[in-house]
């Protein structure tokens, strides 16, 4: 009886060792994971400017910019921290204009891309996105402003210089798990590109 006692303590300490073992890498693996997951990047949506370059089974690549409008709404009483579009129709559409023109200028000074038929196309899109009361289901209170990478490009190149958030790039591609990327105002950013036919 006494024997079996000692052999179930020596086990114990034997597993009371290995989860000793153990730990330190569970705990590496608790701190990495969350920096990752698509919930942790929705929770910093006030530090983040986030853009999105994608890649369609077709080979069809586009660039997609969430702006978050209420950032250019603050002289019309607008709360520069709302996470709703909610504020948006009911503006003058004399106000409308004006607050995307600010967010146009804004894409226009932040993201100095070497391509400039690229960087036309892009403002393009914002001048004629539609904007309603829903908002950007995965950015709460953004408008995406997205355009087609046309295929001559084998890269794509800018330089992130806006100095209020940091930005977050996430690169998707058919059957890989979405890569992010984290860079800071002044960074030049190069994505090489598969190359596709017209």
């Amino acid at each position: 009886m006494k024997s079996n006692r000692i052999r179930s303590r020596t086990q114990q300490g034997r597993v009371s060792q290995l989860a000793i073992r153990l730990a330190p890498v569970s705990l590496a693996f608790a701190l990495v994971l969350p920096s990752f997951s698509p919930e942790s990047l929705q929770g910093h949506d006030s530090l983040y400017q986030y853009l999105e370059v994608s890649q369609d089974s077709a080979g069809r690549r586009t660039l997609a910019i969430s702006i978050h409008l209420a950032d250019f709404a603050s002289e019309f009483g607008i709360d520069s921290n709302r996470s709703d579009l909610a504020w948006w129709s009911k503006l003058d559409p004399r106000d409308q204009d004006r607050v995307r023109r600010e967010a146009g200028d804004f894409l226009h000074s932040s993201f100095l891309f070497s391509d400039p038929l690229f960087a036309k196309s892009l403002a393009a899109s914002l001048l004629g996105a539609e904007i309603n009361d829903e908002n950007e289901p995965a950015r709460p209170g953004c408008v995406l402003v997205i355009a087609e990478i046309p295929p001559r490009l084998e890269k794509l190149e800018w330089v992130y210089q806006s100095d209020q958030k940091r930005l977050m790039v996430i690169l998707t591609r058919p059957g890989q798990f979405p890569q992010v990327l984290d860079r800071a105002a002044g960074e030049r950013v190069i994505l090489p590109l598969p190359v596709t036919t017209p």
